[in-house]
């Protein structure tokens, strides 16, 4: 193996570990990772679909009355959360 060889394999084992340590820390804080993004509803969409004005449940989120999650400036709102806040409890 020559020393070019080595550096380039060297970088793709880098590489792989940054997307490794990115996944395990997204996974730890409870942040999505891109293949359950689909999951996720925005709340301003979930207000237009004829829920609570996007104020209120960004408040809801941060009092912990519902479950959500922030990325960047947007609160999102899982699917399979929502199904479970939406089913009615006997």
């Amino acid at each position: 193996m020559t020393k070019e060889q080595a550096t380039a394999e060297l970088e793709e084992i880098k590489k792989a570990l940054r997307e490794l340590k990115a996944a395990v820390n997204a996974m730890q804080s409870g942040t999505p990772t891109p293949s359950n993004l689909n999951e996720l509803v925005t709340i301003t969409d979930l207000a237009k679909m004829g829920g609570p004005h996007p104020q209120t449940l960004r408040r809801m989120i941060q009092n912990g009355e519902i479950p959500g999650v922030r990325i960047g400036r947007k609160y999102f709102i899982r699917k399979s959360e929502l199904e479970k806040l939406l089913t009615p409890k006997h």
